[in-house]
């Protein structure tokens, strides 16, 4: 779930207002519903759970970009609401036409993304962004990728000289990482490849932390 705001001339950093006309929560419909107070009016508290997606309308008089953050406050007006948000500082500005083209991807119709509003939509949209991220990666001529898509929210992957030496650092890894829940592994304890680097990338791919 996420809100989707979207407006003529794009969100200024950090916050900007609507009118309460161009709000889509309603009270009686779902998922917007979640957001409101028993009063009927937007809870600031429930709305930053979820992520927010900031754009311009498609062809507005805006930077043709969106931003991922969260909305931190709301205050409601008369006839506008303004609103502060704080962007995803490890996420790029997203151009608007990979919004349009994830759009059926993140439940919105194509209409949505050109006219003002805030509406809340159903999809997951880290994962649709994440996904697509992927996909527009370039293969890569050296190493077969494919744990990309094979992640263990288990595993620490441990990158250090395999040499007898080390042995003591690497036991004081085990039992940092193991107290955690978690499950340490180097390259050398596994061969699932006739080339060493190709599992140290599988590793690497699949971690959790590296």
């Amino acid at each position: 779930m996420f809100h989707l705001l979207v407006a003529y001339r794009g969100w200024p950093e950090g916050g900007g207002s609507i009118s309460n006309s161009r709000i889509y929560i309603k009270k009686n419909e779902e998922p917007g519903n979640f957001f409101l107070s028993e009063g009927g009016r937007l809870d600031a508290a429930k709305i930053s759970q979820v992520p927010a997606l900031f754009m311009t309308e498609i062809d507005g008089d805006g930077p043709q970009l969106a931003r991922v953050g969260h909305i931190t406050s709301v205050v409601q007006g008369p006839s506008e609401t303004s609103i502060q948000y704080v962007a995803e500082s490890g996420i790029k500005p997203i151009p608007n036409e990979d919004i349009r083209r994830y759009a059926p991807q993140l439940g919105i119709s194509r209409g949505m993304l050109i006219h003002t509003h805030w509406a809340v939509a159903q999809a997951d949209l880290f994962k649709v962004l994440l996904m697509n991220q992927q996909k527009s990666q370039p293969a890569s001529p050296v190493f077969n990728l494919d744990a990309l898509h094979q992640p263990q929210q288990s595993l620490v992957s441990v990158m250090m000289p395999f040499a007898a030496e080390f042995d003591p650092v690497y036991a004081a890894i085990q039992a940092a990482v193991n107290s955690l829940g978690l499950e340490p592994m180097r390259a050398d304890n596994f061969w699932e490849h006739h080339y060493v680097i190709q599992d140290i990338v599988n590793l690497i791919a699949r971690a959790r932390l590296i």
